[in-house]
């Protein structure tokens, strides 16, 4: 096989006859093969090169994602502070630097090993001709080594990655609720009362803009039928109106109180059940959160009473957090409601919290059902109420 020099047309033949396709004919001999040939290095330095750099950017990432870690300290005394170097430390700090490179490092990363396993074989063919083929392999081996490191760290943190942006979106939904629900107890702080609508909440102060944001965020909330996840409700035994019952009377002292006639009351709501849309924006679905008296929970999980005089949902847990939290105070049993068996079954009470009178009932369970005597009219109980819903209260 013969190259012309000049066009580089390969052709069987001596280019001292000519070439085939340009004509040019050689001046002379050719020049013999030199004894010794110098094996070629570029390819494998190319690998080499490849190699350390992919190891090197990896390596600096990792320096700057330790970096970013909350500092150990060493010495209170002397204040001196080094990066954490421990197996949990260096885990997280591997996958942060994992996920900082992965637009950049996953594409290249399949560019760079289909090009260097194409170059390390040609380079097998003819071994004879290159030097430092041991150094490109190991710089084969690094560029894979760290493309499969990436991969594997970004894999392994995907259902971690995917449970914390769901938390995220919990959060900024919890944050809602909670936003509305302070600004509840500050609209029933300043009126005594809950709001009827929950656009009514907007007159309250908002300087950083909190609660309109949340109110926005309601659909039909401006509606001339209000929002319909907003239900308030009345407990018509907490009430600033004195009222007489078989066994007790409470009253506010007046010297006109005999020919005074009582004022007609405002009804005072004192409860309040919320719905909030979830994370598809739509109301009155599964993902939907329930807020009732600042206790936010799931529409999911949620408990359905089964049927109409089932006990409300939560009793159990709301006398058990009662008697965990609940502040103490006296009050007195108004009336009884016994069985045909002479058993107490149900009494109405009394208490005063910040001198508002509260009259509340409960059905006793069957230890208290034993000790009629102790809740006769007139006796003094121990109550337990929620310091934030004076309202919510046990007998004990």
């Amino acid at each position: 096989m013969t190259i012309c020099p000049c066009c580089g047309f390969e052709f069987e033949g001596d280019l001292r006859q000519g070439c085939a396709a340009c004509g040019a004919r050689a001046v002379g001999d050719p020049l013999p093969k030199p004894e010794h040939i110098l094996p070629a290095y570029g390819r494998p330095l190319m690998l080499v090169v490849i190699g350390t750099l992919m190891v090197l950017s990896f390596i600096v990432e990792l320096i700057f994602a330790l970096l970013k870690q909350p500092l150990a300290a060493v010495s209170r005394l002397e204040e001196s502070w080094i990066i954490p170097v421990d197996s949990w430390s260096l885990l997280i700090a591997a996958e942060r630097a994992a996920w900082h490179l992965k637009w950049v490092l996953i594409p290249i990363s399949f560019v760079v090993l289909w090009s260097s396993c194409r170059i390390y074989k040609s380079m097998q063919r003819t071994p004879s001709r290159f030097v430092g083929i041991s150094a490109a392999r190991r710089g084969l081996l690094a560029s894979a080594s760290v493309s499969l490191l990436v991969a594997t760290l970004i894999g392994v943190t995907i259902p971690r990655r995917i449970r914390e942006h769901q938390m995220g979106i919990d959060a900024g939904l919890y944050a809602r609720g909670y936003t509305i629900d302070r600004a509840l107890l500050e609209y029933r702080a300043r009126h005594r009362t809950l709001p009827a609508e929950l656009k009514d909440l907007r007159e309250l102060p908002d300087p950083d803009g909190s609660i309109a944001a949340a109110l926005a965020a309601l659909p039909s909330i401006d509606s001339a039928a209000g929002y319909a996840g907003y239900k308030p409700s009345a407990d018509l035994a907490a009430k600033e109106k004195p009222r007489t019952l078989r066994g007790a009377a409470i009253r506010n002292a007046s010297a006109n109180s005999a020919t005074e006639e009582a004022p007609v009351e405002k009804l005072s709501f004192t409860n309040y059940e919320l719905r909030l849309p979830g994370e598809d924006g739509i109301l009155n679905t599964d993902d939907d959160l329930i807020v009732r008296d600042g206790v936010i929970m799931k529409a999911s999980e949620v408990e359905k009473p089964a049927t109409l005089t089932a006990a409300p949902p939560g009793e159990t847990s709301r006398r058990n957090r009662l008697l965990r939290t609940g502040r103490i105070v006296e009050g007195s049993t108004l009336d009884i409601v016994s069985n045909d068996a002479g058993n107490g079954t149900q009494i109405f009470y009394s208490y005063s919290v910040a001198g508002t009178v509260y009259e509340s009932s409960q059905t006793l369970d069957s230890e208290q059902q034993t000790a009629k005597h102790k809740y006769r009219p007139g006796a003094q109980v121990t109550v337990r109420y929620d310091p934030r819903q004076p309202a919510n209260s046990i007998v004990v």
